[in-house]
């Protein structure tokens, strides 16, 4: 008697799975998380160029998709052991959407989110290297400027680069981190602290997206283009009905963090969208170029 292998993931699990591996392009969905929810899903994204002053030379940023917040680094770097405390200008460097989510939502959890960096001048000009990591932001938060909360500690763009999965020559198209939640990620974050009234001891639970870029020209920077997909709960002035949903999935967290790797290989998440290329290209289509990504296992509901 031949017994078929019983799924990884249940078929809302497998979609959630699917969109952490693809913000950019993958169909919204929900998270799998515990508890019902009264909320929104959206795809957001900013994109600009980054540290492009006359003695600029390196540059270090975080993302935390949890909090939505940008932490730049606060001092020109002009080596890449310029030391800097990280901290939010969420004029300058607003995290993506933030306009939206500031006057509509009460609340966000962080669904999925990618990070992308590029070489905005000549090749012939090209050079230096661009680190990308994913890692808790608790081991951030000693070096954000006390006046977002931090304990005021400077770092460098090399010792930042220590927490980067991923080093290389600065990219001649681009280099790319996808993001994967913590258990924290789970817990929503009230939009009330947006900005640099962030509370640290609610962004440290989460993930967050680390960048570190050093050795390129002056004058030049880098480009850096942020993806993130947020699940929002309206505001009351909103006049949105927001439907409670209850969990759709049996599936947890590490199930589909778990089915990543084992479908896409232990670096799913560096540079996943050159991976995914030539499934896309024989696909034709976003849902079934998701599929092949992840594989059959996880199709097989």
């Amino acid at each position: 008697m031949v017994t078929k292998a019983k799924p990884l993931l249940d078929s809302a699990a497998a979609e959630y799975a699917r969109l952490i591996a693809d913000p950019c392009n993958a169909k919204l969905s929900g998270t799998i998380w515990p508890g019902s929810n009264a909320s929104f899903v959206a795809r957001f994204e900013t994109d600009f160029l980054y540290r492009t002053g006359a003695t600029e030379t390196a540059a270090a940023l975080v993302f935390v998709p949890g909090t939505n917040s940008i932490y730049a680094n606060a001092t020109t770097l002009t080596s890449d052991t310029t030391g800097t405390l990280l901290g939010i200008d969420a004029v300058t460097f607003p995290g993506p959407g933030a306009s939206f989510i500031s006057a509509s939502a009460g609340s966000i959890r962080a669904v999925a989110s990618c990070l992308q960096v590029s070489f905005p001048g000549t090749e012939l000009n090209r050079s230096g290297i661009v680190g990308l990591g994913v890692t808790n932001f608790g081991a951030i938060t000693n070096n954000v400027a006390t006046a977002a909360g931090g304990g005021n500690v400077n770092t460098t763009a090399a010792q930042l680069r220590s927490l980067c999965q991923h080093v290389e020559r600065m990219p001649q198209d681009m280099a790319e981190i996808t993001w994967f939640p913590n258990t924290g990620d789970q817990v929503p974050f009230e939009i009330t602290q947006q900005g640099a009234n962030v509370q640290l001891d609610d962004a440290s639970t989460k993930n967050c997206i680390v960048m570190s870029a050093s050795g390129f020209p002056v004058s030049t920077g880098v480009r850096v283009r942020i993806v993130t997909v947020l699940e929002w709960t309206p505001k009351t002035n909103q006049g949105l009905v927001a439907t409670a949903e209850v969990p759709k999935s049996r599936s947890t967290l590490n199930d589909v963090l778990m089915a990543l790797p084992a479908s896409k290989g232990t670096s799913w998440f560096i540079n996943a969208y050159k991976k995914a290329a030539p499934y896309a290209r024989a696909a034709g289509s976003v849902i079934s170029y998701g599929a092949k990504v992840l594989g059959p296992a996880l199709m097989a509901l």
